[in-house]
């Protein structure tokens, strides 16, 4: 067969297109297998990653590579301002601008992947963060932060809207409860104490499953467990709290009412002395301890010697 001369040049030019492509689609190849770098920075540029890559998006040298601040200076934020990260990955641009918005502003950070939104905000990234930076006090507000399994030094008013706190940090101890948290056990609290163990109870088990560091959640569902007579699961919540929180005075005033509860008076006063050995100004355990000895023990003499020392302790000086 005889090709006319143009079918001939159409020939060459297919075929030299086809090599082209050819060309380009291994070149692409090599390029997808292996990631390439910046011109400029050198920085390796990011391959197609699942949540699981979130340690890579915060690594160190990200921030001499990336240069993520003057980034967000472009962007021109200013306190007060709604803004949103599309495609937020770990959070590691949305925590800078959240900054840069302050606490009257709002971020919303938004990623396809459910796992990538979960570890924005992660409270142990906070701990990390305080222990890299050697703070040794935290001064928080109980609104937004609550740290639990330590007793303050400092607290103001707990009647104003925001309560303040401050706090040694001891990383070992220190313990941040999730904000959402802390509001299912201040609900469960409010619950109690207007008797509605019905509804404090469910509230507080699902806060213990959501965090089960927190001494005072364990505490107070081991207070709703003791109303409705479950002394021994009762027990249980308590001992946790006081592994979680040896000093807190509440968790022995708690195990006592259950000793007495179960006609054990001593082991009662086993538990009421010990927080005198820590906490010699504790008013209550003394006025139980009264109570132990007028009521049980028969002990008049030890009742009334305990009740002076709380009478004592509850005089207001005058002015």
């Amino acid at each position: 067969m005889r090709y006319s001369s143009r079918m001939k040049r159409f020939t060459v030019r297919c075929s030299c297109g086809l090599a082209v492509l050819l060309a380009l689609s291994s070149a692409l190849a090599v390029s997808a297998q292996a990631p390439g770098r910046h011109p400029i920075s050198g920085r390796q540029f990011a391959g197609v990653m699942g949540w699981q890559g979130a340690p890579w998006l915060e690594r160190e040298e990200r921030d001499i590579e990336e240069a993520p601040d003057t980034a967000i200076d472009a962007l021109d934020l200013e306190a007060g301002q709604t803004v949103a990260d599309i495609g937020a990955g770990s959070g590691y641009m949305s925590v800078r601008m959240a900054k840069r918005v302050g606490p009257t502003g709002r971020v919303f950070a938004e990623d396809i992947q459910p796992e990538m939104i979960e570890n924005i905000g992660r409270l142990d990234k906070l701990q990390g963060f305080l222990v890299s930076h050697g703070v040794t006090h935290l001064a928080v507000l109980r609104n937004w932060f609550e740290v639990v399994n330590r007793s303050p030094i400092f607290q103001t008013d707990v009647q104003h809207p925001e309560i303040m706190e401050v706090f040694e940090f001891d990383p070992a101890v220190t313990h941040f409860t999730p904000r959402d948290v802390g509001q299912m056990t201040q609900a469960g609290m409010y619950y109690l104490s207007i008797g509605n163990v019905q509804q404090a109870g469910p509230i507080l088990q699902q806060a213990v499953k959501l965090d089960p560091g927190s001494a005072r959640t364990h505490f107070l569902l081991g207070r709703a467990l003791i109303v409705v007579g479950r002394f021994d699961e009762a027990e249980a919540e308590l001992r946790t709290a006081r592994q979680l929180h040896p000093s807190l005075p509440d968790v022995p005033m708690a195990l006592a009412e259950i000793a007495l509860r179960k006609n054990q008076p001593d082991e009662a006063v086993v538990h009421l002395e010990s927080i005198l050995k820590s906490e010699s100004s504790y008013a209550g355990a003394y006025r139980a301890l009264a109570e132990v000895y007028r009521s049980y023990k028969k002990d008049t003499s030890k009742a009334n010697e305990y009740q002076r020392v709380y009478d004592q302790l509850m005089t207001v000086p005058n002015e």
